[in-house]
């Protein structure tokens, strides 16, 4: 039985399952609106690695406008930051690195404070890089399979933050191996990670292969340049182990064509 005080949170990658999320679904939902695959990270969570990334995401505004950071993303660990040893904690998350990332960073936040009952709840077979597609019955069914972390494990996950943090990647695979089979993705999403290191061109795996994409639809098409659009849903189709965004394409894209 919960404690009369205690609070079920949904800790929610993204507003796209937000804005599905079933009704019949009770407990508080909390959005975690970051890409941390993307742009700068530190071993140590706070103000200074909020203004880091409130400046570095500003590069994605369009029209000059952009949500605020500290009103936007900030609040959702000031809610975290109060969760006490009753409250129950689901993290909705998928198997890419995109969604690992953010899942490392929450973990890594939510082992400094008084949570004790801390739950990751993960697509079904054949949706691992998106509960988008999942029926409602479907996600509920996950929740109801939801994995219940141990503290040692939570301590991994922790770990793997600060190692990711500071590109540590022989301490990546090292936490990535101690969780074992129960997380088998997580050494999937680390090696995704590995790969991206850059080669002699400066290029890692997704910048490689995004190039070798473009150079085929331009092959294809009587434009000089392949449709971006197109690129993207290739990509995605081949490299949905990186759950990479239209933004985090684009950005490879503008690098590889010029």
């Amino acid at each position: 039985m919960s404690e009369p005080n205690s609070l079920v949170i949904h800790l929610l990658n993204g507003d796209a399952l937000k804005q599905r999320f079933p009704a019949t679904i009770n407990g508080e939902q909390l959005v975690m609106r970051e890409c941390l695959i993307d742009g700068p990270s530190t071993a140590k969570v706070g103000e200074k690695l909020f203004q880091q990334r409130a400046e570095y995401l500003k590069q994605y505004a369009v029209e000059n406008t952009f949500p605020d950071y500290f009103s936007y993303v900030v609040p959702t660990f000031t809610k975290l930051a109060s969760v006490t040893s009753c409250d129950k904690i689901y993290c909705w998350f998928e198997h890419d690195l995109f969604c690992q990332c953010n899942l490392w960073f929450c973990l890594n936040f939510l082992a400094t404070t008084s949570a004790k009952d801390i739950y990751l709840v993960t697509p079904n077979q054949g949706n691992e890089y998106s509960f988008a597609n999942m029926s409602d019955n479907e996600l509920t069914g996950a929740l109801d399979k939801a994995v219940k972390l141990t503290v040692d494990e939570v301590q991994y996950f922790d770990q793997l933050w600060l190692a990711y943090a500071v590109k540590n990647y022989a301490d990546m695979t090292q936490f990535a191996n101690a969780l074992g089979e129960r997380f088998s993705f997580v050494q999937a999403a680390v090696n995704a990670e590995l790969a991206r290191t850059p080669d002699s061109k400066g290029l890692g795996k997704p910048e490689r292969v995004l190039r070798e994409i473009i150079s085929e639809l331009s092959a294809s098409s009587d434009n000089q340049t392949a449709d971006f659009g197109a690129v993207f849903r290739k990509f995605s189709e081949q490299m949905g182990i990186y759950g990479f965004g239209d933004l985090q394409v684009k950005a490879m894209y503008e690098k590889v064509s010029t």
